[in-house]
């Protein structure tokens, strides 16, 4: 099995005419490329791809090159070169695939020192609210301020959401809440077109900050509805183990999201 793997990932550096005719092991070079690119330091990143550009003729859609027509000599490097490039890409996507989960890890870790699935949810409402305030806080021109924190906002909103859909809100079905789980999921809907409906007006447009505090409203109903009437409900429902099993299971649903 080793030697099948070995074999298999040794062609990712043959020649682009080999690669034209083996479309799995390039697609695969294309997203060693990517992860490599994307999650390890950039200059050894980019130093690693224009030495497989240089010696390997990789194609030009892989790593763009005016002059792709490598003379015999590049083309004959010797194999000890090959594994060490190939060496150097494998070890930038395990260094890629380690940083996204510490990523996950490290956000979702956030989240759970909260405490148990109500808390957690609590607290990412009062992060979101706090990303609102300082929404506002901003200035007509202060344009790329406003369209950063809104992409906060969007990727917050999406994990938090995910985690009710997906957990808390069938929860909510199973303990005879089951229209309002619906009307919350409802709710969900109304965030996503005002996210879409931001993400199409320009930040410094007298209409994108009223939508925001009308966003901002709707959420805050929404959020009051859970925290005061329907979580405290299905807390005392679930009892001390199904509070911590759905607790488990929003944290596995949040690092997934994340």
């Amino acid at each position: 099995m080793a030697d099948t793997s070995h074999n298999a990932l040794s062609l990712l550096f043959f020649p682009a005419e080999r690669m034209q005719r083996n479309w799995y092991q390039f697609k695969l070079l294309q997203f060693i490329r990517s992860i490599v690119c994307q999650h390890t330091a950039r200059r050894p990143a980019l130093e690693i791809a224009a030495k497989c550009r240089n010696q390997f003729r990789i194609l030009p859609f892989i790593w763009p090159r005016r002059n792709i027509m490598a003379n015999s000599n590049k083309q004959s490097r010797s194999s000890g070169e090959g594994g060490a490039l190939l060496g150097a890409a494998a070890a930038g996507l395990a260094i890629g695939l380690v940083a996204n989960f510490a990523r996950k890890a490290a956000m979702q870790g956030i989240s759970a020192t909260a405490g148990e699935w109500d808390d957690i949810l609590k607290a990412e409402h009062q992060a979101v609210i706090k990303l609102f305030d300082l929404v506002e806080a901003t200035e007509d021109t202060q344009v790329a301020k406003r369209k950063a924190l809104l992409m906060k906002i969007k990727y917050a909103l999406v994990k938090h959401s995910a985690q009710e859909e997906h957990v808390v809100y069938p929860s909510l079905h199973e303990h005879g809440m089951g229209n309002e789980a619906e009307e919350l999921t409802r709710d969900h809907g109304h965030v996503k077109h005002f996210l879409f409906e931001l993400s199409e007006l320009e930040p410094n447009n007298a209409l994108w900050m009223a939508k925001i505090r009308e966003f901002r409203s709707e959420l805050e109903e929404h959020i009051q509805e859970e925290e005061d009437e329907l979580f405290p409900r299905l807390r005392d429902g679930l009892g001390m183990q199904g509070n911590q099993h759905i607790t488990k299971l929003m944290n596995k649903e949040g690092m997934m999201a994340a």
